[in-house]
């Protein structure tokens, strides 16, 4: 997809966690709209993530969705999600 120039890779955490709204609003604001985007979704709660309830389970499909609906909502034109 991309030969040449920046892809910015994001992993989205349950809860929102990561902040994905916050980071791709800076992206579009700060970056450009064109800008490659991989939103992740591979997070996997290990070691010692269950001590702490907000990254103690994984991501939901409502919860990727909605991280890939914010990226289009902000204006971002470049995305590669799990469903491209």
């Amino acid at each position: 997809m991309i030969r040449r120039g920046l892809m910015l890779r994001h992993l989205v955490m349950p809860g929102n966690v990561g902040g994905t709204g916050e980071i791709v609003s800076w992206i579009a604001e700060n970056l450009s709209k064109d800008t490659y985007l991989s939103l992740m979704s591979w997070y996997r709660p290990e070691y010692k993530a269950s001590k702490y309830a907000e990254i103690s389970r994984r991501l939901d499909l409502r919860e990727y969705r909605k991280a890939v609906s914010q990226a289009r909502e902000a204006g971002l034109t470049n995305l590669v999600t799990r469903e491209s």
